[in-house]
């Protein structure tokens, strides 16, 4: 299955996988850490923000309660001017409470904890200030029993109201932090598996990779490296298998097409070769019989210079019976002129054998031409054979 795939394409399958892998572990991870920021920021902003709001607007609220008790007592006693200071401070308090539960009530409230008791701690703290605001006025009027009366009662059960809501407010506080802290753990569990998971993935990657390389790189290479070993070392009869399409069976076809070539080339010197020793024999014969030949055309030569030489010297002999003819027949000339009518005769006898001798002249002039072109073959034979 994976013999054919590409080497490249491996290659870039194993680092998609690592990547796909590394993508899901950042992805899982800031996700992770947006989800943990999310409820960090919802946990500060409700036992932080909120919560320090309402409790810092409560506190406020009983320090004007336990204030107007003070100005209540001094105006029993007839301390007109404490009482007023008091009063005043009461007053303040108040106030600052009220910026508080503003703030508070300006908080975005993203958890569900947060929007389902903003009513109930608005709701009581108003009727708290409103109590408060109502014991003031009969403060300020001189009816002490009214005052009490509504501190016992209405300002007590809204003091008691909203501190129990707040109260509530701070236990549900502390159940969203401890699902906070729950969700965190399972969702570091999950994170860990997952974690476990892709490490496991990537190894088993890597390990495939290594098995891929090894399998369709690295073992076909070494196969090739020993087919160069064996075909530089003469052995072209290696079997070279091709068992791939990718890179590396291409590599291996180019080495069968080689070893191929080489094939083909060496048989073709090889027959060369037996042709070119074939051919050296032949000629060696040709030059053995050629010699043989030679010596024998050499004898041959040898024998015709003797029989030249022979008709040479006949040749001779019979120029000097023509030079003696030739004196005899001048000697017979004179005798003919002396003799009279048989000079004539003697005349056209001697233009005769004049004529015979000129013949004779050339026919020697020819001996001796074929006697010097014997003499030169004779030469060349020897020169040949030696």
């Amino acid at each position: 299955m994976f013999s054919n795939l590409k080497v490249r394409t491996g290659l870039m399958l194993a680092q998609l996988a690592v990547a796909l892998a590394a993508l899901v572990a950042i992805i899982l991870g800031w996700n992770g850490m947006r989800s943990s920021t999310e409820a960090i920021n919802a946990l500060d902003s409700l036992s932080v923000q909120q919560a320090n709001l309402i409790k810092d607007a409560y506190t406020q609220m009983l320090r004007a309660t336990i204030r107007a008790d003070i100005a209540a007592a001094q105006r029993s006693a007839g301390d007109t001017g404490g009482a007023a200071e008091n009063t005043r401070t009461v007053q303040q308090l108040v106030a600052d409470a009220k910026k508080k539960m503003e703030a508070f009530k300006a908080i975005p409230k993203t958890t569900d904890l947060g929007k389902s008791t903003e009513g109930e701690l608005l709701s009581s703290f108003n009727q708290f200030a409103d109590a408060l605001q109502s014991m003031m006025s009969a403060l300020d009027k001189g009816d002490s029993a009214t005052y009490l009366t509504l501190k016992n009662t209405k300002a007590g059960a809204a003091s008691g109201a909203f501190s129990q809501r707040l109260g509530a407010f701070a236990e549900g506080i502390t159940g969203f932090s401890e699902d906070l802290v729950g969700e965190a753990r399972t969702q570091s569990a999950t994170m860990a598996i997952v974690y476990a998971v892709l490490a496991a993935v990537i190894v088993a990657v890597w390990l495939g990779a290594f098995l891929f390389m090894n399998r369709v790189v690295l073992r076909p290479l070494r196969a090739v490296s020993d087919s160069f070993d064996k075909i530089a070392a003469g052995d072209l009869t290696v079997r070279v298998d091709v068992n791939s399409t990718n890179e590396i069976g291409m590599l291996m076809a180019a080495v069968k097409r080689m070893q191929e070539s080489l094939t083909r080339t060496v048989s073709a010197v090889r027959r060369g070769v037996d042709e070119i020793n074939v051919g050296s024999h032949e000629i060696a014969a040709g030059n053995t019989d050629l010699s043989s030949r030679t010596e024998q055309q050499a004898a041959s030569l040898e024998e015709t210079a003797a029989s030249m030489e022979e008709l040479a010297s006949t040749v001779k002999q019979n120029a000097d019976n023509a030079r003696q003819a030739n004196q005899l027949a001048a000697s017979a000339s004179d005798v003919a002129e002396r003799g009279g009518s048989a000079v004539s005769e003697v005349v056209s006898t001697m233009e005769e054998i004049s004529a015979s001798s000129r013949k004779i002249s050339e026919i020697v002039s020819v001996i001796d031409g074929i006697a010097f072109q014997t003499n030169i073959l004779a030469l060349n034979a020897a020169v040949e054979a030696a």
